[in-house]
């Protein structure tokens, strides 16, 4: 069988052999662009890319974007702000803003702890090996409630810019088969609290998480942080401090 004939033959059990679908297009089309991204990653930027995080970061694009279609197609209301950015916490509470980053076959997940005066309490982060996105961001959520009830803490507002994370956690949908054991660890841990929340918040008020996860890939041994940040961490806490909001798209 030749590459033409063989990949009829694909086309043909995909979209005429099996049951309709009408998430099928979508699917291979967020599979093709993951694929040009790891051939791009890797002709550019000297990253090799493995089928299996290919394949589960596709999936995890898929689900935010289906969650998204659930909630306007559901005719829920949802409107974005024109500017968004990070609170503090109420008083007496602490807030967690936590994160996963792959660069490559490297995962690292990060979070950070500040009370209602915006101050970091403390921050962590480390090398997570090879793993999914989900995975990294809800090994770092996981990581950061275990420090939070070590240290006494018993009003947490915890936030994320996971959907598939925070509302597996929330009860929202059931967790894809690598996150069933780590989300039933973070809804047991959660039972320490007094008070817990668990909230979806967009990337722009995440950037210090985002921050401190990058900096795992360098410390597959973990490291915690109250001051002494690196350049991109403390610009992140200046943003949050200092700016008075941002646009949806916005980057530092």
């Amino acid at each position: 069988m030749d590459w033409h004939e063989g990949y009829l033959k694909v086309l043909r059990e995909m979209f005429i052999n099996q049951p309709y679908d009408k998430f099928l297009f979508a699917k291979v089309l967020i599979i093709y662009w993951q694929v040009w991204k790891a051939r791009n990653d890797t002709i550019f930027r000297d990253v090799i890319t493995t089928a299996t995080n290919i394949a589960a970061t596709a999936a995890f694009h898929f689900n935010e974007t289906a969650l998204y279609k659930a909630v306007v197609g559901g005719g829920i209301s949802q409107t974005t702000p024109s500017t968004i950015r990070w609170l503090p916490p109420h008083n007496n509470f602490i807030k967690i803003n936590f994160d996963g980053f792959v660069q490559g076959r490297s995962a690292a997940g990060g979070f950070v702890f500040r009370n209602s005066d915006g101050n970091v309490i403390l921050a962590a982060a480390k090398g997570l090996g090879s793993t999914t996105i989900p995975t990294a961001e809800a090994t770092a959520l996981r990581d950061s409630l275990v420090k939070a009830r070590d240290r006494g803490y018993m009003n947490v507002q915890v936030e994320g810019d996971s959907k598939l994370v925070i509302d597996a956690i929330n009860g929202k949908l059931s967790p894809p088969w690598r996150l069933q054991k780590i989300v039933q660890d973070i809804q047991t841990i959660a039972t320490s609290f007094s008070s817990v929340c668990f909230n979806h918040v967009y990337r722009e008020t995440n950037f210090v998480a985002d921050a401190f996860a990058n900096e795992g890939h360098q410390l597959p041994n973990g490291r915690k942080w109250q001051d002494g940040y690196a350049t991109a961490v403390a610009r992140a806490l200046l943003f949050d401090t200092v700016s008075s909001g941002c646009p949806r798209g916005f980057s530092l």
